[in-house]
């Protein structure tokens, strides 16, 4: 079939550019252009930067009695004979190739086919794992080629793609290798000429042959590197065409409430971070242009009592706030703390959920304007509903929206403040890819009086003794959660709320324990929620639901089974449950004897440190920041080539330079054609990464 296919694209050579349908590709029928976009792959474009997920190193090539059995090689052999047998219901072919050292033989089972696919006397280089049994020295289903064409698949460093079945490892190398073909001479290097020549990089057409078909593996890294810029570049180049546009929007009105009025009237003394905090953000709130913040901060920091705070001073004087979280449980949290400081001002709070009864009238009174400060979950993205006055939105637990939810909800007024908040800390170079079009604003500092916090990592031979103690704890009064990464009954041996609930009332009682999880009604969970604040309830078993919206300061332990099926960030969050008092509080992280070592490490973290800073920087490390973030989840491109925290360097250069040539209007050296392009200005220039 390959070789049909070359004939077909000799004789008619198609009309292609980087724009093109993958469908107008030689060998691509519907059906393999449907497999082609399950993977994402919808333009030629998608198709040369579908990066390899690993490589083969196929350049060392053997005589056949040097092969040696087990290991994966590749001999140059000639063709001698072919044969068809039956085996059962299947058809195996077997042909024999030799070289002046001896014969090996290629089998491929329910292949027939392949029998009469290699002709007798010609030459060919063949890749696999060798085996050598009673018929002497084999491969079974090894890659081939013909060494009258290119090779591809072995002799030489060989990509991988994570595919679709129905979709082949040869299929894709021959696409794309015949794309580089066309194209190559025609592909316009768009980036700056000063970043390459300042960086020394290679050009946009030899970096994408060589990502694709190295010749060794330190072309392959250069490689990467420049198209690891070229994707940095154009996402900081998006951030700055953004904060441009939001330049050119109409002023803000300005804020008629203090920071010392504000301040005034609380019970208590803000800490220092959160009094720098709320500065900052009172004083973008009074500029002309429309301000965009993160505020981050770990668990129990104070980051809600300055969004209160901010909330007020932005509706005072008739304006309205639009607060977004992603479960029931958050929302209905941050409408008590938000009411119970706005209440004191006149300022009415509203709760907006899939659960609140009486939508239309809710809806009305929020046009009307009558509530000033509405909080919901993704109801709030209704098209239905409208504000009479949105100055301010604030997006809490940011990182389990997606971008496009925050800008359905920024385009109920594109020119309102906007506030997202994250308290899963990120470094501040990560910050700045992720929220690369916000300024960042940390809350460093936990209120004062806070009591000691410990995590105990413990295996599951371990279990009873940590019952044991939370036995005691229980005697004593104390409160706390127990965390299970199931439901119910599932796959075999996963720890589920149900099992866990009957064994721990047959061993506290019936009346101390409940269930908490994301299928309990609102009733039901307010319900739950006020007996444990009333202490009529000793523990709460759920799954990771708690992770965020539970607020009861009195709450001093936490056991997690199978620890080690959540991720770092959740487990911290997890923890900040039981820490949020004057009263010492613990964490029990139980293992599975299965847990891995990288998990096993992952937990010794929370083990050894409660700041939640540390806590990501090393969970950056360990895993990248595509897990901990949700690169998805943000609906940023996904990061084909940069490699984070690796390529943090590159990072920081392409964003000082795209802020400083858009938001400067230089379009000198280069800038302008790649700022165009970037901006969809300039037809046919496709910035392709």
């Amino acid at each position: 079939m390959i070789s049909s296919v070359k004939k077909r694209q000799k004789r008619n050579k198609p009309c292609l550019s980087l724009s093109s349908p993958v469908g107008a590709l030689p060998g691509v029928g519907p059906k393999r252009e449907a497999l082609l976009a399950d993977l994402g792959i919808r333009t030629v474009a998608d198709l040369l930067t579908f990066a390899p997920r690993r490589y083969l190193d196929r350049r060392s090539i053997r005589k056949i009695a040097d092969l040696r059995p087990g290991e994966s090689q590749t001999v140059i052999a000639q063709a001698r004979s072919a044969n068809i047998k039956a085996l059962k219901r299947k058809r195996i072919a077997t042909v024999d190739f030799e070289d002046e050292t001896g014969t090996l033989r290629c089998v491929w089972f329910g292949q027939p086919y392949m029998a009469k696919h290699f002709r007798p006397k010609s030459f060919y280089a063949l890749s696999g794992t060798v085996r050598i049994d009673r018929f002497g020295i084999s491969m079974i289903h090894p890659e081939y080629e013909d060494l009258g064409e290119d090779l591809l698949h072995t002799g030489r460093i060989v990509p991988l793609y994570s595919l679709k079945k129905g979709l082949g490892q040869r299929q894709m190398r021959s696409l794309i290798k015949f794309v580089l073909d066309v194209l190559s001479d025609s592909i316009v290097d768009l980036l700056p000429s000063t970043v390459r020549n300042e960086l020394n990089l290679c050009n946009l057409s030899e970096a994408l042959r060589t990502i694709h078909f190295p010749s060794c593996f330190d072309e392959l890294e250069a490689a990467r590197k420049r198209l690891a810029l070229d994707e940095l570049l154009l996402l900081q180049t998006l951030f700055a065409l953004g904060r441009l546009n939001r330049r050119q929007q109409k002023r803000q009105k300005r804020l008629s409430m203090s920071q010392s009025d504000l301040e005034a009237g609380l019970p208590f003394t803000l800490t220092r971070s959160q009094t720098v905090a709320l500065s900052e953000i009172l004083e973008s709130m009074n500029c002309d242009l429309p301000m965009r913040r993160l505020l981050q901060g770990d668990v129990g920091c104070g980051k809600t009592v300055v969004l209160s705070l901010a909330a007020i001073a932005a509706c005072f004087d008739g304006g309205q706030v639009a607060v977004m979280c992603p479960t029931e449980i958050l929302a209905e949290q941050h409408y008590r703390t938000f009411s119970s400081f706005a209440s004191d001002f006149g300022i009415e709070v509203g709760l907006l959920t899939a659960s609140s009864v009486g939508r239309n009238q809710i809806f009305q009174q929020i046009e009307d304007g009558r509530i000033g400060i509405v909080v919901g979950t993704h109801s709030l993205l209704n098209q239905d509903l409208r504000f009479g006055d949105l100055r301010l939105i604030i997006i809490d637990e940011e990182q389990r929206f997606g971008v496009l939810q925050r800008l359905n909800l920024i385009e109920k007024n594109p020119e309102a403040h906007l506030i997202v908040v994250t308290a899963t800390p990120i470094p501040r170079t990560l910050a700045l890819a992720i929220y690369g079009d916000l300024d960042v604003i940390t809350i460093d500092e936990k209120p004062p009086g806070r009591g000691s916090h410990k995590t105990r990592v413990v295996n599951m031979s371990e279990r009873d003794m940590v019952l044991e103690e939370i036995g005691k704890r229980l005697r004593l009064g104390e409160q706390g959660y127990f965390i299970c990464p199931a439901l119910s009954e599932g796959e075999h041996g996963i720890s589920n709320v149900e099992k866990v609930i009957s064994e721990l009332r047959r061993r506290f009682g019936e009346a101390k324990i409940t269930a908490l999880t994301g299928k309990t009604d609102r009733i039901t969970r307010e319900t739950i929620l006020r007996e444990f604040r009333e202490k009529q309830i000793g523990i709460i078993v759920g799954t990771s639901v708690i992770e965020v919206g539970v607020d009861i300061p009195q709450a001093t332990f936490l056991v997690v089974d199978q620890a080690e099926r959540f991720g770092l960030s959740q487990l911290h969050q997890m923890r900040g449950r039981v820490a949020r008092s004057s009263n010492d509080s613990i964490s029990y992280l139980i293992f599975s004897d299965s847990a891995s070592e990288i998990a096993r490490r992952r937990l010794a973290v929370l083990e050894s440190t409660f700041d939640g800073f540390e806590v990501a920087e090393q969970d950056l490390l360990m895993r990248g920041p595509g897990e901990i973030i949700g690169t998805r989840q943000h609906g940023l491109p996904e990061l084909k080539f940069a490699k984070i925290p690796d390529d943090l360097d590159l990072m920081v250069y392409a964003r000082e330079n795209a802020f400083r040539r858009v938001l400067e209007d230089d379009r000198s050296e280069g800038w302008g054609e790649w700022i165009d392009a970037v901006s969809g200005v300039t037809e046919g220039r496709v910035v392709i990464v």
